[in-house]
């Protein structure tokens, strides 16, 4: 491959919308120059400058928001209130009680949203509050280009938890920088020891890479020739070391 191919959106602070190039840092939005090696890679949602300008307007109140439902006190309390069935509704339960302390941030349409997901990662982690933080910090990494961990990530629950809806929520807003991997990838004693096209193709540009119900062991090996510094060799008999398509999580769930 060539080297800039390989250099593509690894600018993490950068990330590609539909209306042009977002500035994540400062939530500018302009256009996109070569010199950036930027691919045709775009975010799933659609931000226009009015509203990109108006979401960082309001961002101390949004941050606040985030602040107080992410509390473990407050999430006490949510808890508490459902069990005494203050409503009949988890959204309708968590949004009185934010109207109780933002009366003014409520009709705020990224606020709702935020709520609204609030309730869907609750449910997802079982209302468990160190669960739920360690999944956002999961999610706020994957937004930006960069995995310096080198992280692989295992998640496992009962069926029809909200495992496969949660990834279908992360394709639909990551967009262009989202792909599922084929499972045979990651499976040991596969005929060829050097990681296929469909594999190699998600290593560059992407954000987060997912398999699906994998059986049996993983390929060690493997898996920390995609994670880790090793040197990778695709069936094209490229040799790269790996650190230099480091911008991508790969979560396995089954």
């Amino acid at each position: 491959m060539e080297r800039k191919t390989i250099q593509m959106d690894r600018h993490k602070w950068f990330i590609r919308t539909e209306d042009g190039l977002l500035d994540i840092l400062t939530g500018q939005v302009g256009g996109t120059v070569p010199e950036l090696f930027l691919s045709d890679r775009k975010l799933g949602v659609e931000f226009s400058r009015t509203e990109l300008l108006h979401l960082y307007k309001h961002s101390p109140e949004l941050e606040a928001l985030y602040h107080l439902m992410t509390d473990k006190s407050f999430f006490l309390q949510y808890l508490k209130a459902l069990l005494t069935e203050r409503t009949d509704d988890l959204f309708d339960t968590l949004y009185e009680m934010i109207q109780e302390n933002f009366p003014n941030l409520t009709d705020n349409p990224y606020a709702l949203s935020m709520i609204h997901f609030m309730v869907h990662l609750s449910k997802y982690t079982a209302f468990k509050h160190d669960l739920l933080l360690y999944l956002c910090d999961v999610l706020a990494s994957i937004f930006i280009a960069t995995n310096y961990e080198r992280n692989f990530f295992v998640m496992k629950g009962e069926t029809s938890n909200g495992k496969s809806k949660l990834f279908e929520i992360l394709a639909r807003f990551i967009g262009g920088y989202y792909h599922c991997i084929q499972s045979d990838n990651l499976k040991p004693g596969s005929s060829s020891a050097n990681p296929t096209p469909d594999l190699a193709s998600t290593l560059f540009n992407c954000r987060i890479s997912t398999t699906e119900e994998l059986e049996g062991k993983l390929n060690e090996n493997r898996v920390k020739q995609i994670t880790g510094n090793s040197y990778v060799t695709f069936s094209k008999h490229v040799r790269i070391q790996s650190r230099r398509y480091s911008n991508r999580q790969v979560i396995y769930h089954n």
